[in-house]
């Protein structure tokens, strides 16, 4: 199998810091050809958000946007979490909420 790497939305200048981070998860929805992002960090140890944010594949150029929750159960900011796709639900599990565990 033969990858090809390609950039959906190059990062500048004017990306939002906020969507600059590392140690955050990404899951794939198919349904919807949609990536999911949530969680990281973009400073040592202080995680950036609890925001989920959804990424169409079908039309990359509108970029990241957040997605409304359903329900005031909303986790924790959190770095390094997991998160798995099933069908079209997200389940985020794990991570770390800074310094500590």
């Amino acid at each position: 199998m033969v990858f090809t790497w390609r950039c959906l939305l190059p990062q500048t200048a004017t990306t939002p810091t906020h969507l600059t981070r590392s140690s955050h998860a990404v899951s794939y929805v198919a349904a919807t050809n949609t990536l999911y992002l949530y969680g990281g960090e973009n400073q040592p140890r202080i995680p950036v958000d609890n925001v989920l944010y959804s990424f169409s594949l079908s039309d990359p150029a509108a970029g990241w946007a957040p997605v409304a929750a359903s329900s005031s159960l909303v986790p924790p900011e959190r770095i390094a979490p997991g998160m798995v796709a099933v069908d079209e639900t997200l389940y985020v599990l794990g991570g770390r909420q800074g310094i500590t565990v």
